[in-house]
């Protein structure tokens, strides 16, 4: 105990608390302390769990419940995780954990050797759970002054195509719909889509955009009180069935009097009437690239982070059509 106490400039008592499991040590000493003592050939875990290995996963809970996309993206990473032989433990970050900045408990307890986490959570809140020390990668955002990997789609470059390839169909004014301060993801869409309408001279004031959700979660009912675009791009095919509902209820029809367009190619596509026009995300390999680079990562692999941008597809529907003049 005074070797492992020396090496850690701590008291044997601390030492002597942690090995025999009493309390009055935190539980990220108790496993610095039991790493030391493997370390200097005093101390051994069991057989089970040595040969036992955990990626956590932790999806914040106003996606998980409702997003489809988030719900294909973690079955990806389960399924990538459980081909490297690792076991993967879900936790969903409440809006009362993230905000009273409560770890999750695999890694309070120390259960993992690496996690993902999925969507976007507060930085005051990564800060707290990166004090745990063990390797992590963001899922589908990422922190640009952060030196974090992070696995994302080329939202910008998809959106940007789309518009491109709505232009190209006749289509002239255009209407943004998401709210562009909320996410990172949904700001880089609406740049692709700046980017392409800012090429053409001839098309409606680039400020020209509606909000979709109050705080993270909660979907707005869309103002329709306005001069109908010819067609709406939408952050996320959520955001554009809403919509859709809306329009169809008013009696406008689509694509005839409007387009609409979405992002992700989730189940919600296949939910609207007329079939979405979208963008189709790889969900696979982003899954796949997350989990390599995590366990990368994990071998302690020296190298600088990385951001790794997913290329994506266009996929045209019957909801931006543009209607031949009869």
């Amino acid at each position: 105990m005074k070797d492992i106490a020396e090496a850690l400039g701590i008291s044997i008592v601390s030492v002597s608390k942690a090995l025999s499991g009493k309390d009055g040590v935190s539980e990220k000493r108790k496993n610095e302390i039991i790493r030391k003592a493997e370390e200097l050939g005093y101390y051994k875990t069991s057989t089970k769990a040595r040969t036992e290995k955990f990626i956590g996963v932790i999806v914040l809970d106003q996606f998980f419940s409702v997003n489809a996309f988030y719900y294909n993206l973690l079955k990806s990473v389960m399924i990538y995780a459980s081909s490297y032989k690792y076991t993967g433990l879900m936790e969903v970050l409440t809006p009362k954990m993230e905000e009273n900045l409560i770890a999750p408990s695999f890694l309070r307890e120390n259960k993992v050797q690496g996690y993902i986490i999925l969507g976007q959570v507060e930085k005051r809140y990564l800060k707290v759970i990166e004090n745990y020390h063990i390797p992590h990668v963001l899922l589908d955002f990422f922190l640009p002054d952060e030196n974090i990997d992070s696995v994302v789609v080329n939202s910008l470059d998809g959106v940007y195509k789309l518009t491109k390839d709505l232009i190209k169909q006749g289509y002239r004014d255009i209407a943004f719909v998401g709210s562009v301060n909320k996410f990172e993801f949904v700001m880089l869409r609406y740049l692709g889509f700046l980017k392409a309408v800012k090429e053409v001279k001839d098309l409606i004031p680039l400020e020209y955009r509606l909000i979709d959700r109050e705080g993270r979660e909660n979907l707005l009912p869309i103002n329709l009180d306005i001069t109908l675009p010819d067609v709406f791009v939408c952050s996320c095919d959520e955001t554009a069935y809403g919509l859709m509902s809306q329009l169809n209820k008013a009696g406008i029809k689509i694509p005839h009097d409007v387009g609409v367009t979405g992002f992700d190619d989730s189940s919600y596509a296949a939910l609207c009437k007329p079939p979405l026009t979208t963008v189709r995300v790889d969900v696979d390999k982003m899954g796949a690239i997350a989990i390599e680079t995590l366990i990368e990562n994990m071998n302690n692999e020296k190298r600088l982070a990385r951001m790794i941008s997913v290329p994506t597809n266009i996929v045209i529907r019957e909801s931006a059509k543009k209607q031949k003049s009869s």
